[in-house]
């Protein structure tokens, strides 16, 4: 969950349901929202919190990923960039606060080890790595993800459409490149 692609947070949002819908001759899989699976998990006012974040997310991401924008679709993203800020800032300060989420097993275990070898590497044992508490975790606003979203729709404006080039294509060059030079026959 750390490294998440666009793609990622788009499957995240959406729910694929085992019926599929027919349509003349084609079966076309039905991709239903994911607001539905969260809402009434937590107590009230956290649950409207969550699906209005929620909500924001998918409304944004449907802004995003249009292929074709104007100054009306623009200024629409611009405002749900807005409105996603402010409800991501909600969610940090009404919501996580009040649940105790700590770390993950294993970056408790790398922490460990990390301790573990610094503190080999110095001499020095002192068994505080050992205290057996796992370190509570609260929601990273400080993130280069949720900073460039407000610079989505100036770059939108300057290179278009997010459908117009992808990173993908740069790292098969890269690949292919790499394999060229490193096959004996592409050897010059």
């Amino acid at each position: 969950m750390r490294k998440l692609a666009a793609r990622d947070f788009e499957d995240l949002l959406q729910v694929s349901f085992s019926g599929l819908y027919h349509h003349a001759l084609t079966v076309i899989p039905c991709n239903q929202c994911a607001i539905p699976v969260f809402e009434g998990l937590l107590p009230s006012p956290h649950n409207e919190i969550v699906t209005t974040l929620l909500f924001e997310l998918a409304t944004w991401h449907a802004l995003a990923k249009l292929r074709l924008h104007t100054d009306t679709t623009l200024g629409l993203l611009t405002t749900s960039t807005i409105r996603l800020g402010k409800n991501v800032r909600t969610f940090l300060a009404k919501t996580c606060t009040c649940f105790n989420t700590t770390e993950l097993p294993q970056e408790e275990s790398a922490r460990r080890r990390q301790m573990t070898a610094t503190q080999l590497s110095r001499k020095q044992m002192a068994g505080t790595a050992n205290t057996g508490k796992k370190k509570s975790r609260l929601l990273n606003l400080s993130t280069y993800k949720l900073h460039a979203l407000g610079d989505y729709v100036d770059a939108i404006r300057r290179y278009g459409t997010s459908d117009n080039y992808s990173t993908q294509i740069v790292s098969y060059l890269t690949c292919s490149k790499l394999m060229f030079i490193d096959h004996p026959e592409g050897r010059a």
